[in-house]
């Protein structure tokens, strides 16, 4: 997978994932009309995502757990 990242980013020459929308937030914030939205768009749901969840869990918790697949894989750290 990170390879392919790579690749399309050598061929295409857009940042892509969390990072190209990193950079598009920041170009919005620059210049409105020269962003990609749906980058725009996708960091925002990230964030709101992760407001929406802590709510209901009742506050931020950290670490380097993913559930229950942690629980079914873990990493002995």
């Amino acid at each position: 997978m990170g390879l392919l990242v790579v690749a399309l980013y050598a061929l295409g020459n857009k940042h892509l994932g969390v990072n190209g929308g990193y950079v598009q937030v920041m170009t919005w914030v620059r210049r409105p009309r020269m962003a990609e939205m749906w980058q725009v768009w996708f960091i925002a749901g990230l964030i709101l995502g992760w407001l929406v969840l802590s709510l209901m869990r009742g506050g931020q918790s950290f670490g380097l757990e993913y559930g229950a697949l942690s629980r079914l894989l873990p990493l002995g750290v």
